[in-house]
Order: structure tokens, then C-alpha cells, then sequence
């Protein structure tokens, strides 16, 4: 009984940390740059390969590796991306680039 009670325990706390959940609203961390808001703009994503929270996760992570993109949301259920960018910033050929090695941007479409 108690090897049960451990691995329910671990898969619960393992599927936690890997956010497999279709939570929506996650967002980029502390590492934002500050953007005055008449400098940004926010563009959404249609993403229909983003299916969990793992993928939000794996768009996220592509995402704030592009300057000036802040407050990243992603939403599984309804996959799909919104951000805010630096109005200066090229987001659209590296957004591309990560789509040709990133699955779940793979399809994207701005709305």
C-alpha cells in the first residue's frame, strides 16, 4: 500500500512540475525587459500543434528568447499565444526560426 500511496504522490508532484494541466495564462518570468507601452504591441498566435501545458511551456520558452517579447500568455485549451513586443523588433523572422525546429509552433498563424 505504501509503494501506491509514493507513486501517486510522485506522479502527482511530476506532473506538476512539467504543467501537463491545460492551464491557461501562464506567463514570461522574472526576466522581462521593461518596455514603456506606447513602444509595444501585442500580437496573438494561432497555434494549433500547442496542445497541454508542456507545449505552452516549449512556446514560452522559445518566445522569451526573442528581445523586447514580454508578458507572454499561452492558452492550450484554445491554442493559442498573445505577447507584447518592442514595436522595433523583428519578432517575425526569428519567430520562424524557432518554428522550424519547435513542433509546437510549427503552423502558427498571427491573428
Amino acid at each position: 500500500m505504501k509503494k501506491i500511496v509514493c507513486a501517486v504522490y510522485l506522479l502527482t508532484v511530476l506532473f506538476s512540475l512539467i504543467g501537463c494541466n491545460r492551464q491557461t495564462g501562464t506567463t514570461a518570468g522574472e526576466n522581462e525587459a521593461v518596455i514603456p507601452s506606447g513602444e509595444t504591441m501585442v500580437v496573438s498566435l494561432s497555434l494549433p500543434n500547442m496542445t497541454c501545458g508542456v507545449c505552452a511551456t516549449a512556446v514560452r520558452n522559445s518566445l522569451q528568447q526573442i528581445p523586447s517579447i514580454t508578458e507572454i500568455e499561452t492558452d492550450p485549451v484554445n491554442r493559442t499565444c498573445s505577447f507584447k513586443v518592442a514595436k522595433n523588433v523583428d519578432y517575425k523572422r526569428k519567430l520562424a526560426e524557432f518554428a522550424k525546429s519547435n513542433d509546437h509552433l510549427k503552423d502558427y498563424a498571427v491573428q
